[in-house]
Formats: C-alpha cells, structure tokens, sequence
C-alpha cells in the first residue's frame, strides 16, 4: 500500500508546478507590446496594477467590443479588457461601472480609442466609382475633411475612434479602426479608489428600470458564456 503523500507523487506535483511557471513565464512575453483599452484605461502599467480581472465591463459592454485577455495575448495581460475599437459606441458603461479605477471616469467628449484609416485602394470616392462623401458628413469631429471637394482625407489630430464613418461608409473595409494614437491617462494623485472624481456625467439614454436591468444582464452573461445556443 503506497503512503498517503509519496516521494513519486511529490516529484510528479513538483514538476507540474515547475512546468506551469515555465508556461507562465514563456507566455508573459507574448502578444502585442501594449493592448486596445477601454475608454478612459490609465497608462499601461498602472492600468494593469490597477485592474482586478473582475471582467464586469466585459460584461456590461453591449456592443460586445470588450473581451477578456487570454494567453495569446501575454501572459501579465490575461483577463484584462481588450477593446475592438470598431465596435464600441462610447456608452461608457464600462467607466461607470469599473470598481477600481484602472478606468478613468471622464465625460464621453474626452474619450480617444484610436483613429480610423482611410483604403484608397478600396474607398469608393478614391476609385471614382462614385461620389460618396457620407464618411465627411458623418463624422461629429470634422475629423474627415474633403481633398478637392472629391476624395475623403483623415486629419488624424481630431479623430477620437467613435468609428461612426465606418459604421455609415456603404463600402466595407474602406475605413480601418486602429488604437494608434488612444488617449492614456495617469492616476489621480492624492485620491483612495472610494473617493475617485467621477466627471462621466449624465446617461445619453437612462438605464431601464432595476429588473429589466437584472433580466438583461444575466440574459447578456447567458449568451455570452454559449449557453444560450
């Protein structure tokens, strides 16, 4: 009869143990150098001192444009919130709703995901397919201007990342979002997390009432999860 805890199964827990650290530490180098973030995410390295991988803005994120981290993307990243700057619609539930502040919680007309590029090679105008200009007139920061009243030009200073053009551009893959050029922002100095300044303001649309909310929710965690398939 072999001893509760013998010396073969202390080399097997011990070698599986050293194998997982090795994972761990050959993973942590791995995936891009800094991740898309959420509206409002600190500077990289307080943004990840800061985030508690509690994944509730993964949850509340309708648009799903959030996602948690996993190993591809670097081992020190995982679980963390990764943003698809093309889906996200600025309803800053996110904000409001971190519990750490490792999102800052500033209004909706500070925020800066990213920036969009223009494929000439693609865009209609550009081919002189037809004359489209509804990127130009969709954009609520004059960030697309119009290069000889024909052809749509990025003014890369102005755009924010809403990533309204590319929802209204009738081309697909005519406009690219990327998080090149996302506002960071640094820790409030001398503030606890409990009394951290929150400038989010008003809700656009006021949220439903608590159990239409509730309903909702757990609904969201549901699909999520792919137990609703």
């Amino acid at each position: 009869m072999n001893p509760p805890f013998s010396r073969r199964k202390f080399l097997q827990w011990g070698g599986a143990g050293l194998a997982a650290a090795g994972v761990c530490t050959l993973t942590s180098g791995f995936g891009p150098a800094q991740s898309a973030r959420p509206p409002g995410a600190l500077d990289e390295p307080d943004f990840l001192a800061r985030c508690s991988r509690c994944m509730r803005c993964v949850d509340v994120c309708f648009p799903l444009a959030l996602r948690p981290a996993g190993w591809l993307d670097g081992g020190k990243n995982l679980g963390t919130p990764v943003l698809d700057p093309s889906k996200c619609i600025f309803c800053m539930e996110c904000v409001r709703i971190c519990p750490t502040g490792a999102l800052s919680k500033i209004p909706k007309n500070e925020v800066d995901i990213g920036q969009v590029n223009i494929v000439a090679d693609v865009c209609l105008a550009w081919l002189k397919t037809r004359r489209c200009d509804i990127c130009f007139k969709a954009c609520p920061t004059k960030a697309i201007v119009m290069k000889e009243r024909r052809f749509p030009v990025l003014v890369p200073e102005k755009c924010n990342g809403c990533g309204i053009c590319i929802r209204r551009c009738p081309q697909p893959g005519s406009l690219i979002m990327t998080s090149e050029g996302a506002k960071r922002y640094a820790p409030q100095p001398g503030r606890i997390i409990a009394r951290l300044e929150d400038r989010v303001g008003p809700y656009d649309i006021p949220p439903p009432p608590w159990t239409e909310w509730f309903k909702n929710r757990v609904t969201g965690i549901v699909q999520r999860m792919g137990f609703g398939k």
